[in-house]
């Protein structure tokens, strides 16, 4: 049977593929714009009749129908890598993060999460019967087709095909093909104005970033910033979990060219990214452009291999020593560990390696502003990168080096990058629990 005729004897309606999901199973579905809408849903609306599943996910990006249906909120767990909008979903109760670096992502999967059914979107078919799993399935779909006894794809024209690694699967491996096509999420028509402390912030990062470095960027309106005075800097690569939108501007003019990367020379490296129509309309077979695994991407030896690795990623919150917080207010989880941890540690192995944890110094509160750098954590608030690790943190008020410094040095230092409003009583309290003499 060609594999043409064996796509026909595959290809059903949404509510017709998810009747292979069975209760208490463990549901995989890709990450961000790769995500099934149409499967997801058919299969949320059987929640009552299976009593219960556990879905297993990373950085949502659609209004699922059982994230924001109360009636199904007691037919469900909800395990993410990475908060995105399910942060602001009705049925909050019934989410939970996993705390862990996006490099081993793939021991995740084998020893705790433990997928049982995949569901992906995917590009049609090449001439060979291979779905290609677009620009966020490369991050682990792979990793757990090797897993799951069911496999589930809608195929959506919309979906860019990406070359690199371990991005595609077989019709031969696949259980049912739904079609349907949709816009990806979140398409950018124009990016939001650059905030006067991005742009103040950026401006100190891109006197370190010297030519022929290779960058890494976190996700944030810091990137825009970043990215719009970089245009004086020759010779730049990409080694990034994510491929931001604002790289386009600097690969159009030629400042990135990966001339100078050491490892994966000349191309643009990624996992997943990017968000918008131009950036997808970029990405799709273009040969310049590889993704792979994250668990390839992030692995900090791989990280290393990068001459010149600069690692920018941001913070909510950093106490005077130096530990930061990523993602949690208090308690409450508001992002992921993601990858941050990953390329600070990659970056400070490489050679000539440079790591920036970035973040304004201090934000508006109800009644007056709060700062950002803090004598200690509060209760609750998750330290996502060790002091140990940290090399510089940057504020709009200046770049702290942190890297090897006593506790004294570093709280003298985090003062100083502090909001002039906080720092005498910053000094106050840093005094009076014995970090400064």
């Amino acid at each position: 049977m060609s594999w043409k005729d064996l796509y026909k004897t595959k290809l059903v309606s949404a509510e017709e593929a998810v009747r292979v999901v069975n209760p208490n199973d463990r549901v995989f579905y890709s990450l961000g714009g790769n995500a099934p809408l149409d499967l997801i849903n058919a299969l949320s609306r059987r929640l009552p009749e299976l009593g219960h599943l556990t879905f297993i996910t990373g950085s949502v990006a659609y209004p699922f129908e059982y994230l924001v249906n109360p009636e199904y909120k007691a037919f469900f767990k909800h395990h993410t890598f990475f908060l995105v909008s399910d942060r602001t979903v009705v049925n909050q109760e019934c989410i939970e993060p996993y705390p862990f670096h996006f490099s081993s992502v793939e021991d995740l999967l084998k020893n705790q999460a433990k997928p049982n059914v995949m569901m992906c979107e995917c590009a049609p078919p090449d001439e060979h019967g291979y779905f290609n799993y677009g620009c966020f399935g490369t991050y682990c779909n792979h990793a757990v087709a090797r897993r799951a006894s069911k496999i589930l794809i809608q195929v959506n024209r919309n979906t860019p095909v990406v070359y690199g690694r371990q991005n595609v699967i077989h019709i031969s491996e696949v259980d049912h093909v739904i079609e349907n096509d949709h816009e990806l999420f979140d398409v950018v028509t124009e990016r939001p104005p650059m905030l006067d402390v991005e742009t103040r912030i950026a401006g100190y990062l891109v006197e370190r970033i010297e030519d022929g470095s290779t960058l890494q960027i976190g996700v944030g309106g810091l990137a825009n910033a970043v990215s719009s005075l970089l245009e004086s800097k020759k010779n730049l690569g990409v080694y990034s979990e994510y491929f931001m939108d604002s790289f386009l501007d600097l690969i159009e003019k030629g400042i990135i060219n990966g001339k100078r990367k050491t490892f994966h020379h000349g191309e643009i490296t990624c996992s997943f990214g990017p968000n918008s129509r131009t950036g997808c309309d970029f990405v799709h077979k273009n040969p310049a452009v590889m993704y792979y695994p994250v668990s390839y991407i992030n692995n900090p030896y791989n990280i290393a291999r990068n001459d010149k690795m600069v690692s920018i990623n941001n913070a909510l919150m950093v106490d005077l020593t130096g530990q930061v917080c990523a993602e949690s207010l208090g308690f409450k989880h508001y992002s992921g560990t993601g990858g941050q941890v990953d390329f600070v540690r990659g970056a400070m192995m490489a050679k000539d390696g440079q790591s920036f944890i970035t973040l304004p110094s201090c934000v508006t509160g109800k009644e007056k502003p709060i700062s950002r750098i803090v004598l200690t954590l509060p209760p609750g608030q998750a330290v996502t990168t060790l002091r140990t690790d940290v090399d510089k943190v940057v504020t709009e008020y200046g770049i702290a080096e942190l890297r090897h410094k006593s506790i004294s040095e570093r709280v003298n230092e985090m003062i100083r990058i502090a909001h002039p409003q906080f720092r005498d009583e910053l000094r106050f309290e840093a005094k009076k629990a014995g970090l400064l003499h």
